[in-house]
């Protein structure tokens, strides 16, 4: 009876830790900067200004989503 109790408690902790893994899903977002350059990474927040922020690594940048026209 105790093994059972074992497992079952390390099954409701495996269940947590996916579903906090599923819960953390990551969009891409590409965004312009200026006329030529573009930056593809996870998509950190929407701006007041209709720009975006994307994070590549340890870096966040800031640019208009693809897709739409630089106001």
């Amino acid at each position: 009876m105790t093994l059972l109790l074992v497992i079952y408690e390390y099954l409701l902790t495996m269940l947590k830790e996916l579903r906090t893994l599923l819960g953390k899903r990551h969009m891409l977002s590409t965004i312009m900067m200026g006329t030529c350059i573009s930056v593809q990474g996870t998509f950190v927040k929407a701006l007041n200004n209709g720009r975006i922020a994307v994070q590549v690594g340890q870096r966040v940048f800031e640019g208009v989503p693809v897709g739409t026209k630089a106001v």
